[in-house]
């Protein structure tokens, strides 16, 4: 075993978010506030709520509604959404009056607020939902794909899963089956495959539908990095794309593989792996955040409060 870290941020904190755009949302006396990577408060606690910086806007809660600042902590807009999400593509879905639309970066509805529920755009479409049936609305405002699914998921790679009748599918740009509805569950494309359960197992298909890994697995989540969580008996382990075990099944729980690393669970302490399954960090946190793509300062709960390390 190793312990290859560096405790960078020093645990004090109630809650914390894995860093983004340079900055992390912490908790600290029961407000949210901003540290930069050097543990420095770039915005002072005083938010009931707040969540990550994307597209440098934050959504964050004031007085009971939600409103975006910019890094200088300006408030860009106003406080009067029952709910906000992230800025993606310019766009970011919010809530009012118990509807959702999309806002751009000075507050101005560009989609207005008509939907049960919106998500944020992946490809170009959002889903959203509308008289309790799912569907997709394009950055026009335009509906794209009519709302008639039970649930529907966010395109990745060209397709999206839906959900009709209690079997999944998948629906290609058209909003056409590509994949006829026959899985019990049916993840989005990663790197080119899906985890899809069939017959109470999970398995994987490839972008045309093909079974390329046998469902075999009680749970399965997306390959990343050219690995994938599969669950066995209760316990984690990770595959190839060829469907072979590489890391054993010993764990309680598993996050993706991200920078060559993995969050993993022993009993209830938490450590990290390499791709090799050795451990770089044993087990001794009790919680770790998954890992994000740009940044490499992980948020890890020791003696019930938050800070930062780095691997090393």
């Amino acid at each position: 075993m190793s312990n290859k870290f560096k405790i960078v941020i020093k645990p004090q904190y109630e809650e914390a978010y894995r860093f983004s755009e340079g900055l992390s949302g912490v908790k600290i006396n029961d407000k949210w506030g901003y540290i930069n990577k050097k543990g420095d408060f770039v915005v002072q606690p005083q938010y009931n709520e707040a969540i990550s910086f994307t597209e440098g806007l934050s959504p964050v809660k004031q007085n009971g509604c939600w409103g975006y600042i910019d890094k200088r902590n300006k408030m860009i807009i106003e406080p009067k959404f029952q709910m906000a999400g992230i800025f993606k593509g310019g766009l970011a879905d919010v809530e009012i009056n118990d509807k959702w639309g999309y806002i751009d970066k000075s507050g101005k509805f560009l989609i207005e607020p008509q939907f049960e529920w919106a998500e944020a755009f992946h490809e170009g479409f959002a889903v959203i939902q509308l008289d309790d049936k799912w569907g997709y609305v394009g950055k026009s405002g335009q509906i794209f794909i009519k709302p008639k699914f039970g649930y529907a998921g966010n395109y990745s790679e060209g397709l999206a899963p839906v959900e009709v009748e209690g079997k999944w599918a998948y629906i290609d740009f058209s909003g056409q089956f590509f994949i006829e509805p026959q899985y019990e569950f049916a993840y989005f494309l990663s790197e080119g495959l899906a985890a899809v359960k069939k017959d109470g197992k999970y398995g994987y298909i490839d972008e045309t539908g093909k079974i390329v890994i046998t469902p075999q697995f009680d749970h399965a989540d997306n390959f990343a990095e050219g690995l994938a969580a599969v669950r066995i008996n209760d316990k984690w382990g990770f595959i190839d794309i060829d469907g072979n075990i590489k890391i054993k099944a010993e764990f309680h729980d598993a996050f993706a593989f991200l920078h060559g690393f993995s969050g993993i669970k022993i009993d209830n302490q938490w450590g990290y792996i390499n791709r090799k399954g050795d451990y770089v960090i044993e087990p001794q946190f009790e919680k770790v955040a998954s890992l994000c793509i740009v940044e490499t300062l992980f948020p890890v709960k020791i003696d019930n409060q938050w800070g930062f390390i780095s691997l090393q």
